[in-house]
């Protein structure tokens, strides 16, 4: 239980300490890495913790733009296209769905879209495996 409570207060000042024009990309990143880590023998890292490091970091963006802190320039310079394409909504953490779902829906086809399908099964696997580790690696993951 303390671990858990000493987790939180880490990861939410991770976010919190952070530029707000960074967060946006920080949620972008977070969840490609929770992504990547589904088509990985990576047992070691925890994607619940990237996905809650993403959903932080996008809900404070959200949470600062609500209250009048993000200005118009940030939306067009340092937020993901996908990102500004998906604003509308009824709620915070409706928005922040939104967005999770253009992350892990863009991650996805980088991982699968390289693969040629007159390969086996076993072998598309492991090509997916490796994509997802290069991905993972590529994103510098370990450091988030």
């Amino acid at each position: 239980m303390i671990v858990l409570a000493i987790a939180a207060i880490v990861q939410s000042t991770a976010v919190d300490d952070r530029p707000l024009t960074q967060l946006p990309y920080l949620a972008w990143g977070a969840w490609e890495c929770a992504t990547a880590l589904e088509y990985t023998d990576n047992v070691e890292a925890d994607r619940s913790r990237y996905v809650e490091l993403g959903i932080n970091a996008a809900r404070r963006f959200l949470e600062a733009e609500v209250a009048g802190e993000v200005s118009p320039e940030v939306w067009g310079e340092e937020v993901p296209v996908a990102f500004g394409l998906r604003i509308g909504g009824p709620s915070i953490d409706f928005i922040v769905g939104r967005w999770f779902e253009a992350a892990i829906s863009t991650t996805f086809d980088d991982i699968h879209n390289a693969i040629p399908t007159e390969l086996t099964y076993a072998q598309r696997e492991e090509i997916r495996s490796l994509n997802a580790e290069r991905l993972y690696r590529d994103r510098n993951c370990q450091l988030l």
